[in-house]
C-alpha cells in the first residue's frame, strides 16, 4: 500500500521540536499543508534569553553538572563585583582622592611599582604551576578565588596602613620592633598594594588554566548525544560574567553611598568575602570530573580492589563524593571501606613521578638495581621506594621513567605505588628490610599485572574518560632513563 502522507518534525540541538511539516500527494500533484508548532510562531523572551548566554544544544551539549556550577558561579561573581568596588574605594582614597595635598606622580610611581611585581610574579608562576592546572583543575579554581578575596582584602586595607610605621624603640633592658601610627607615610601601603597585585597574578594564571580545563569538562557531555562547542561555551560564559559585572557594579552605584564608615565597610566586605569563597566551594565540590589525576586513580584503584568492587569500578560521581579539593600531589589516596565507594579517603603513603635514579636508589647497593632493571624490563618505569624507606613511618615511593613513557605507562605504575603503598602503609616501629620491600613490589605487581587489564575495561563501562588523562600525572619536564645492555670487558 502507498504512504499517502508524511509528517517531518524539525528539532533544535537541544531535541526541542520548533515545526512540524505535514506532507499529503492527492493524484498527479503533490499538495503540501504545513502546520507549524507554536513555539516556532511565537519567540518568547526565555527563549531569547537561553540563546544568548546558553551554549547551543543546551542541555545535550553540556555535562549534568554544568548548570549547578553556573549558577553558583553567578552568585559569587556578584559577591566578587560588589566587594572589588569596596576594594577599589579603599585604593582611590589611599592615593589621596579629595586631598588638597595628594599627589598624583606619587600614585601613579605606586601603580607602577605594583604593576612591576604582578607582571614579574605572572612569569614566575606560569613556570612553576603551568603544568599542575589541568590535572589539578578543582584545587586550583578554588584557590584563585581565595588569592582574589586575599588580596582584596589587602586593597581595602591599604589606606589605613599609610600612617603605620616601624620603629626601633630602645629601652635599658633591650631594643624591641614596636608599630605606631606617625605622622608621614610609611612603607606598610606600598608593601600592602604590591602583595595584593602579586596574589592578584598568581589568580589570573591559575584561574585561566583551571578555567580552560573546566570548560573543556563541560563541553563534553556524558550521556553521550551530542558534543559541545568549546569555543561557543566560552563565548557564553564571558557574555554571562559580563552582565554580571554590570549588575554587580550597578547595585554597587546603589549601595556604595549608604556604606560609608569602617565598621559598615569592612562588615559589608567581610559578609561578601565568605559568601564568596564558600559559594565557589561548593560550585567546585560539586563539579564531577571524569579525566584522571592522582588523587582520583588511588581512590579508583582501592575502591575497584575492595570487597565487592571487583565487580565493576566506581564512577565518576563517587569518586567526586570523597576526593580532596585540597591535596598534596605527591600523596597517595585510598577510599576507605564502607557500604559504597563514597565513604571517605586516607592517606597510605607518598610518592613522586619522573624521579632521579641517582636520587631514588642507593648506589652502595647494585644488587638492587640489577634487580629492578630486570623485574620492570617490560614496562616503561621503574617503582621503588625511597633510600630512606627502611626507616620513615610513611611510605614514599619514585617513580623512574623510561624512554617512550606513555599515558598508560603513568596510570599502571601510580596504581602499582597504591597497590605497593596499602600492602606495608601501616606505620611501624621497626626498620624494614630490603628484602620485605622486594617482596611488597613483587606481590603488588604480579596483583597490578593481573587485575589492570580488566580494570582498564571496568573504567570505561563505568564512565572514565582515558584519553583525557594525558598530563594527569606527570608534572613538569621529568627525568627519564634509558637502559642499555653491556658486556663487562676481560682483564688479563
Amino acid at each position: 500500500m502507498e504512504t499517502t502522507e508524511f509528517i517531518l518534525r524539525e528539532k533544535d540541538e537541544s531535541g526541542k521540536e520548533n515545526a512540524v511539516y505535514i506532507v499529503r500527494r492527492d493524484g498527479v500533484k503533490p499538495q503540501t499543508n504545513i502546520t507549524q508548532s507554536s513555539s516556532k510562531q511565537r519567540i518568547s523572551a526565555t527563549r531569547i534569553l537561553r540563546a544568548i548566554f546558553l551554549p547551543a544544544g543546551f542541555p545535550n551539549s553540556v555535562s549534568d553538572d554544568y548548570l549547578r556550577y553556573q549558577i553558583l558561579n553567578a552568585c559569587q561573581a556578584f559577591c566578587s563585583s560588589l566587594a572589588g568596588l569596596l576594594a577599589s574605594r579603599a585604593i582611590l582614597e589611599g592615593h589621596g582622592v579629595g586631598k588638597a595635598d595628594a599627589s598624583a606622580t606619587d600614585a601613579l610611581l605606586l601603580t607602577i611599582l605594583q604593576d612591576v611585581f604582578s607582571r614579574l610574579c605572572t612569569i614566575i608562576s606560569a613556570y612553576y604551576l603551568g603544568t599542575s592546572l589541568y590535572p589539578e583543575a578543582k584545587t586550583y579554581r578554588l584557590l584563585a578565588d581565595i588569592l582574589n578575596d586575599a588580596a582584596l582584602v589587602l586593597d581595602s586595607l591599604s589606606p589605613h596602613l599609610s600612617s603605620l610605621t616601624l620603629y626601633l624603640l630602645r629601652t635599658p633592658q633591650f631594643p624591641f620592633l614596636s608599630l605606631t601610627f606617625a605622622h608621614r607615610p610609611g612603607p606598610f601601603r606600598a608593601v600592602a598594594l604590591c602583595t595584593s597585585g602579586i596574589l592578584r597574578a598568581i589568580c589570573g594564571v591559575v584561574a585561566g588554566g583551571s578555567k580552560a580545563a573546566l570548560t573543556l569538562h563541560f563541553a563534553q557531555p556524558a550521556s553521550g548525544k551530542g558534543t559541545g562547542d568549546v569555543g561557543d561555551l566560552s563565548a557564553k560564559d564571558g557574555s554571562k560574567e559580563t552582565v554580571l559585572a554590570l549588575f554587580g557594579m550597578l547595585c554597587g552605584s546603589a549601595l556604595m553611598p549608604y556604606i560609608t564608615g569602617a565598621r559598615a565597610t569592612y562588615g559589608l566586605l567581610a559578609i561578601l568575602v565568605t559568601a564568596h569563597v564558600l559559594l565557589n566551594y561548593y560550585a567546585v565540590r560539586g563539579v564531577v570530573l571524569r579525566s584522571l589525576n592522582r588523587q582520583r586513580t588511588g581512590l579508583l584503584w582501592s575502591a575497584y580492589r575492595r570487597g565487592t568492587a571487583f565487580s565493576k569500578a566506581a564512577t565518576p560521581l563517587q569518586i567526586a563524593r570523597q576526593e580532596h579539593i585540597f591535596a598534596r600531589p605527591s600523596s597517595l589516596y585510598q577510599s576507605t571501606p564502607g557500604t559504597d565507594a563514597s565513604t571517605g579517603s586516607q592517606t597510605v603513603g607518598k610518592c613522586h613521578v619522573g624521579s632521579s635514579l641517582l636520587g631514588t636508589l642507593d648506589i652502595r647497593k647494585p644488587d638492587i638495581v640489577f634487580t629492578l632493571i630486570d623485574i620492570f624490563a617490560e614496562e616503561n618505569y621503574i617503582v621503588w621506594f625511597d633510600h630512606k624507606a627502611q626507616t620513615n613511618l610513611v611510605v614514599t615511593m619514585h617513580i623512574m621513567l623510561k624512554d617512550g613513557h606513555a599515558v598508560e605507562d603513568h596510570l599502571k605504575a601510580w596504581i602499582l605505588a597504591t597497590e605497593l603503598a596499602s600492602l606495608c602503609g601501616t606505620p611501624v616501629r621497626r626498620e624494614r628490610t630490603s628484602t620485605e620491600l622486594m617482596n611488597a613490589l613483587l606481590d603488588a605487581k604480579h596483583t597490578v599485572n593481573e587485575l589492570f587489564p580488566e580494570f582498564l575495561d571496568k573504567m570505561h563501562e563505568a564512565g572514565w574518560d582515558l584519553t583525557a588523562a594525558a598530563g594527569g600525572f606527570v608534572t613538569g619536564i621529568p627525568t627519564t632513563i634509558h637502559i642499555e645492555s653491556g658486556e663487562a670487558k676481560k682483564t688479563r
